[in-house]
């Protein structure tokens, strides 16, 4: 056998060293993507809240165009869920079938949510006061 069969034992060990890096690494992103699942689903629930409360206040329409107040009317309708399309009670997402190279595209999408919704709910809070 001589000096190969110490080449396949490295080789081996190497393989699965880098099968357990993957699997934590996978393991992480899923523990990642649902702690950034509850982030969101509480942002979204006080970005609902807070346009709830901006479209429950009586506004002040400068002129009285029909245009003016339709368009008020049409932007109330949108708001009043503060989620759009999304069911009140969301299921926990099953990670499971996921790989590695897509978890890290949704942690991605994730954090870039997050972005976008703090930015609306300080855009909110400023207008608020």
């Amino acid at each position: 056998m001589g000096p190969s069969r110490f080449d396949h034992i490295e080789t081996c060990a190497m393989e699965v060293c880098r099968a357990f890096k993957r699997s934590e690494e996978l393991r992480e992103s899923i523990t990642t993507l649902e702690m950034l699942d509850v982030i969101l689903e509480g942002l979204r629930k006080e970005l609902g809240m807070l346009q709830q409360q901006a479209a429950s206040k009586p506004s002040i329409t400068i002129g009285s165009s029909l245009e003016s107040q339709s368009t008020l009317l049409i932007s109330r309708e949108g708001c009043n869920t503060g989620q759009g399309s999304r069911p009140q009670a969301e299921k926990k997402l099953d990670y499971s079938s996921l790989d590695l190279a897509r978890a890290r595209r949704l942690i991605k999408s994730r954090e870039n949510a997050l972005s976008w919704l703090r930015d609306s709910l300080d855009d909110l809070r400023k207008t608020k006061e």
